[in-house]
């Protein structure tokens, strides 16, 4: 510190004026006045803040299985609340806080033959012996009806361990037998097998099953080729229709569960319906089921590119049968698979892995196909959504918006999301980008999308943007199911990988433990000319603070320099001044708390700094 008595009492007040979101599109110098980076904070009127904490849901009843990768919310005649969610191995419903597993069934032996289990003393490994079972992997069945065996009694879910051919596959008891019995269970044993389980991941399959039927020798890898089968990750659709709910899973048949059967009844598959989809929703009427990328029946083929509007009200018209016909076809022509669709703005936006369209309606065609963009298509089924008519969805490196015209989003944070080649950055995992999950925060005006970074295969970050006020701002956050505030629980609403429920926006903690969130600025030149400054006081501005908070100054004496000089400080409710000693000639300021009942919202807080002599 200068001893001069001429710069001793010079001291000058800099006001740090930091204009709200993040910014990473410049070096560290030229972007002053910008917060640079930070966690789990946002941004409300101009001035940042900590993020709403999360607590996760009590739920009872079904045990969860899967990565929950779709919800939905609705209310029936009765005034109940429904909350329909689809895993990669299940479909459930929530209502009253209890899960129940209306996941379809794809088969039933009823009976098995005589006797269907084989067991050995001490192993809980159980082999089973259902002739054309169809079964996966990881496939669920349910067992009723046998008598005791080798000590243990077969009864209840399992699911799939091994599949050992096309009639004997394995699953594991909860005790191991206490004899050897080759074949036990009985006469009476009924079998209910799950419709398949799908893909947690987008992989390519050169496994049991891939290639074509019959070649090679059953249950065997087939060989490792350049013909490799891309394997989708599952997804479901969820609607509902009137209310009940319309489920279909990516590539599959499209399911009914009726309301009227109750909420322990298994949704069951809408016959007429096309057998195959690649997602399916509901016209702005909630009327009429749209199909895309469904099963031609003319063609007598599976179709990616196909668009199937079912008759109005109907859940058995899915065919044009002559003019007067209620139904609607209509095949894409850019792309190789359809992959979404959203109700917005003038009609409903569809996408390809390469274009856009738009399904209008038409007073003498039902609905008319407009080309909207030959690129940039939304990178998934729920990378997209609807806020007040205007559609806001990721891109393959860009995030696009539509409100009438389809438009790239400035982006301020878009080298943190999307830059691959900066180690220095997080970036994105382009081979799951069907994962990407959109997410309207209303109450603060936000789109949230939450995506997988560069080496990790599920969510584990989002990027946030303020609709109002236009700014971006991003944090680490693993979520891969979304609800907006709905009647149920009157919160936004989120799931982990592990399906758990958590409602956003209430408390200051991230379920219950700190959430460490922080907020770092870019460098700031304060003052003129070439001295260093002497940083001596700092003046804090909360409009909130609930805690103890800590600052640490970063200050450098070169623009240059690689490194910065440290110096931390706490404050709580009850200061108002710190006295400080730093000293450089650009500053970065870092706030940030550690304390689970931390509560801050920050105004424009003040340094006082003065010349000092060295240079």
């Amino acid at each position: 510190m200068s001893t001069n008595p001429e710069l001793r009492d010079q001291a000058q007040p800099e006001r740090l004026r930091i204009a709200p979101g993040f910014f990473s599109e410049n070096t560290d110098r030229n972007a002053e006045g910008r917060w640079k980076t930070g966690d789990r904070v946002r941004f409300k009127n101009g001035l940042a803040e900590k993020l709403g904490g999360w607590l996760s849901a009590n739920l009872t009843g079904a045990t969860r299985h899967g990565v929950p990768r779709s919800m939905h919310e609705w209310v029936s005649h009765d005034g109940e609340t429904w909350i329909a969610i689809g895993t990669s191995e299940k479909l459930y419903l929530l209502n009253r806080d209890v899960l129940y597993d209306i996941t379809p069934v794809r088969k039933t032996t009823n009976p098995m033959a005589n006797d269907p289990f084989a067991v050995v003393s001490g192993q809980t490994l159980v082999t089973v012996t259902d002739n054309s079972h169809g079964a996966q992997a990881g496939d669920f069945v349910r067992f009723s009806g046998a008598t005791a065996g080798g000590g243990i009694t077969i009864d209840g879910e399992y699911k799939i361990v091994e599949v050992l051919t096309a009639n004997t596959y394995t699953i594991n008891h909860s005790a191991p037998a206490t004899s050897t019995d080759a074949t036990t269970g009985g006469n009476a044993v009924v079998a209910r097998y799950d419709i398949n389980i799908g893909a947690v991941s987008n992989t390519t399959s050169t496994g049991y099953g891939t290639g074509p039927y019959g070649e090679g020798t059953y249950g065997t890898p087939r060989a490792d080729t350049a013909g490799d089968i891309f394997v989708a990750l599952r997804v479901w659709s969820l609607k509902n229709f009137g209310e009940d709910l319309i489920a279909s899973p990516t590539g599959g048949a499209i399911y009914r569960w009726d309301k009227t059967n109750g909420a322990t009844t298994r949704a069951v598959v809408i016959a007429d319906a096309p057998p195959t989809n690649r997602y399916v929703l509901l016209s702005a009427s909630g009327g009429r089921i749209i199909c895309l990328g469904a099963y031609d029946p003319v063609a007598a083929a599976n179709d990616p590119l196909n668009i199937i509007a079912g008759a109005e009200e109907s859940l058995t018209e899915f065919e044009v049968i002559d003019e007067s016909s209620d139904v609607y076809t209509e095949r894409v022509s850019q792309g190789s698979t359809l992959v979404g669709g959203l109700v917005t703005r003038g009609g409903i936006l569809i996408w390809t892995d390469t274009a856009v369209y738009m399904l209008v309606s038409d007073p003498t065609e039902i609905y008319r196909l407009v080309d909207i963009s030959s690129e940039n298509p939304f990178v998934g089924p729920n990378a997209a959504v609807d806020v007040n008519g205007v559609a806001y969805g990721m891109a393959r490196n860009k995030f696009m918006k539509w409100d009438g015209v389809y438009s790239e989003l400035p982006c301020d944070v878009w080298g943190y999301v999307f830059d691959n080649a900066n180690e220095d950055t997080p970036g994105i995992n382009t081979g799951q980008l069907a994962k990407v999950v959109a997410w309207h925060n209303e109450k603060f005006s936000e789109v949230w999308w939450f995506y997988p970074p560069r080496g990790e295969e599920e969510n584990a970050r989002a990027v946030v943007y303020n609709t109002d006020e236009r700014f971006w701002f991003h944090l680490t956050l693993s979520r891969t199911a979304t609800l907006k505030v709905g009647p149920t629980y009157r919160l936004p609403l989120a799931m982990d990988a592990n399906a758990v429920l958590y409602g956003h926006e209430q408390g200051t903690t991230d379920n219950g433990a700190a959430m460490n969130e922080f907020i770092e600025s870019f460098d700031m030149q304060l003052g003129e000319g070439e001295n260093l400054l002497h940083f001596r006081k700092f003046v804090p501005d909360m409009k909130r603070l609930v805690g103890t908070m800590l600052l640490v100054l970063r200050t450098k004496k070169r623009p240059e320099d690689l490194t910065y000089e440290e110096k931390s400080y706490t404050f709580g409710p009850t200061d108002v001044v710190l006295d400080i000693r730093a000293k450089g000639r650009q500053v970065a300021v870092q706030f940030s708390t550690s304390e689970a009942s931390s509560n801050w919202r920050m105004g424009t807080p003040t340094l006082y700094a003065q010349p000092d002599a060295q240079r």
